[in-house]
């Protein structure tokens, strides 16, 4: 069995935080998710914690992804950042990469969520893509 990967997820919608969580669990991901909604939440858990991996929407109330990203980059520069976005087209998504984001999957295709999520883990030798 592979570790436990712990994942801040950043969404203010309760909908869309468990359709993440249930992909998750139907890909037998084996994870702990800390939700937060907004920046508040959001700080204080980069605060009071260590991740393996950030989840975050593109566009919350009073706090974007790409605000989120910069604040993960100003505390840790290796931590994979994948945004997860109904609102995220290509010319945003490509920004988010250029800026520092591991990678960028859309809530409407929540099906590439677990194979992006192991590949980021891979490539910063967090976990093995194979458990």
């Amino acid at each position: 069995m592979g570790k436990t990967v712990r994942i801040l997820h950043l969404e203010d919608n309760p909908y869309d935080a468990e359709l993440i969580r249930e992909r998750l669990q139907v890909e037998t991901l084996i994870f702990e998710i800390i939700l937060v909604m907004d920046k508040a939440g959001f700080e204080s858990a980069l605060k009071q914690a260590s991740f393996d991996l950030i989840l975050s929407d593109y566009c919350l109330p009073g706090y974007d992804g790409l605000s989120a990203l910069a604040r993960v980059r100003q505390i840790n520069q290796h931590i994979p950042f994948v945004l997860v976005s109904g609102a995220l087209g290509t010319e945003h998504a490509l920004q988010a990469l250029k800026l520092g984001a591991t990678d960028c999957v859309s809530k409407d295709n929540l099906g590439d969520l677990v194979p992006a999520i192991r590949r980021v883990l891979a490539q910063t030798n967090q976990q093995d893509p194979c458990t």
